[in-house]
C-alpha cells in the first residue's frame, strides 16, 4: 500500500530530494524551532503591548460613548468646587477654638437666615457666610457637647412674635430651644428676603429643654409646618413636641418616639429577651414636604 503523503511543511523542505533518517530528523527539528522561535516572539511583543500604563484620562477621552463622562479640566488641583465666589474661609474665631477642640465638632448651613453655623465642643458659632467681614455670633450656654444641631421657622401663637426662627440645639445630655430673634434696620421691611440681611441675636427659652434620656441625638429634620424630627443613636426616629402652654396631656417641650411599635412600650430588658437586636444609628433624615414623607438612613445604609 502506499505510504500516507508527508505534512505540508515537511513536504516543502523535502521536495524534489531523497534524505537519509537523519537528514530528515535534523530539518524537521529545525522547521519546527522557527516555527515555535516566531511564535514566541509574537507572544513576547502582544504581552509587551499589553503592559503598557495608559492614564485614565486618556482611556476616558479616547472612548466612543465619551459624552457619558465628564473629566476634571486640566490643572484641577482636587474634587472640590467652588459653588459661589462669595463663599470664604472660616472665621479666625472659629478656627481658633477648633484648633482646641476635645471632644467634637460639626459644620453647616442655614440658607433660611443667611448664616453658616459651627459646633466645636459646647460651643456654637453663627455668621453670615457671604461676608469675609463679619463677626460670628458665640452660644456657649450649654455644659455637654453639641452633637447636632437644626432650625426651624415655629408654628404662630407658640411663641413671641419677635422670635422668627428656633435654633434646635442638641448636646449629648439634652435637646435645647434657642429664639433666633432679627435685629431690623430702619426701612427694612418684615419680609422673608429681609431674614437672610438682618442682624440677629440667640434668645435662651426657659422651659423648652428635655432630656435625651442617655441616647445621643445624631441628626435633625424639620419641616416648613414648623415640626421637629431627631434622629438617634439607637437607631429610632423622634418627634419633639413644643406648646405655648403646659396643660393635662400637654407639655410645654416632649419627646415622642414614632419608631419601634409596640416596644417603646416595654421594659428595657424584654427586647432583648425577646430577640430585638439593636438597631443601627441614624444617619440622615430628609423631609418632604410635597408628598408628606419622612425618610430616614441609617448608618447600615437602610432607607426607611
Amino acid at each position: 500500500m502506499p505510504s500516507a503523503p508527508p505534512p505540508l511543511w515537511q513536504s516543502d523542505a523535502l521536495r524534489g530530494k531523497n534524505l537519509s533518517l537523519d537528514e530528515d530528523r535534523r530539518i524537521c527539528r529545525d522547521v519546527t524551532c522557527d516555527h515555535t522561535s516566531e511564535a514566541y516572539r509574537h507572544v513576547k511583543s502582544v504581552v509587551n503591548d499589553a503592559r503598557k500604563d495608559f492614564d485614565l484620562h486618556d482611556l476616558l477621552l479616547s472612548t466612543r460613548r465619551e459624552e457619558t463622562y465628564q473629566p476634571y479640566p486640566m490643572g484641577w488641583p482636587s474634587l472640590l468646587r467652588s459653588v459661589s465666589p462669595s463663599v470664604f474661609e472660616l472665621p479666625s474665631m472659629v478656627q481658633e477654638k477648633y484648633r482646641g477642640c476635645q471632644a467634637m465638632c460639626f459644620c453647616g448651613l442655614f440658607p433660611t437666615i443667611g448664616r453658616a453655623w459651627a459646633s466645636v465642643d459646647n460651643s456654637l458659632f453663627l455668621w453670615k457666610y457671604d461676608s469675609s467681614g463679619d463677626v460670628p455670633i458665640e452660644y456657649c450656654g450649654e455644659d455637654q457637647a453639641i452633637c447636632a444641631v437644626g432650625i426651624v421657622k415655629p408654628r404662630p401663637g407658640v411663641f413671641l412674635e419677635a422670635v422668627k426662627h428656633i435654633l434646635v440645639l442638641c448636646t449629648t445630655a439634652e435637646v435645647v430651644l434657642l429664639g433666633v430673634c432679627h435685629l431690623r434696620r430702619p426701612g427694612l421691611s418684615s419680609s422673608s428676603e429681609d431674614d437672610v440681611t438682618a442682624d440677629i441675636t440667640l434668645q435662651p427659652l426657659p422651659m423648652y429643654n428635655i432630656s435625651s434620656d442617655g441616647m445621643v441625638i445624631t441628626c435633625v429634620a424639620t419641616s416648613s409646618k414648623g415640626r421637629i424630627f431627631l434622629g438617634g443613636s439607637d437607631g429610632h426616629v423622634y418627634e419633639l413636641l413644643y406648646n405655648a402652654a403646659d396643660k393635662w396631656r400637654q407639655k410645654k417641650c416632649s419627646k415622642v418616639r414614632l419608631t419601634g411599635g409596640l416596644q417603646q412600650y416595654l421594659p428595657s430588658f424584654l427586647p432583648v429577651l425577646l430577640g430585638f437586636g439593636a438597631s443601627s444609628a441614624i444617619d440622615k433624615l430628609v423631609v418632604d414636604d410635597e408628598r408628606n414623607v419622612l425618610y430616614s438612613l441609617s448608618q447600615t445604609s437602610a432607607i426607611q
